[in-house]
């Protein structure tokens, strides 16, 4: 779910787009680059930092797993 914290953040095309999705129901980018970037500031590192961590098993919990699959669904 957006928090009204990140939907006042965002810029005015991605919150019409934000609009879109929760009114149709459909996933778009620019919810799945937020929480990707949630994830990123929470964790203080990128997403490449994540995987390189992951690759070599010093990092491993439910948040990982969830990112992957955001980054997966947005083609990073």
């Amino acid at each position: 779910m957006l928090a009204l914290a990140d939907f006042a953040e965002m810029a005015p095309e991605e919150r019409r787009a934000a609009l879109v999705e929760l009114t149709t129901g459909r996933p778009n980018g620019v919810r799945v680059a937020a929480e990707i970037r949630q994830l990123e500031q929470r964790y203080e590192m990128t997403s490449e930092q994540m995987r390189a961590k992951v690759r070599t098993g010093k990092l491993d919990t439910a948040d990982t797993a969830r990112w992957l699959v955001l980054l997966d669904a947005l083609g990073r």
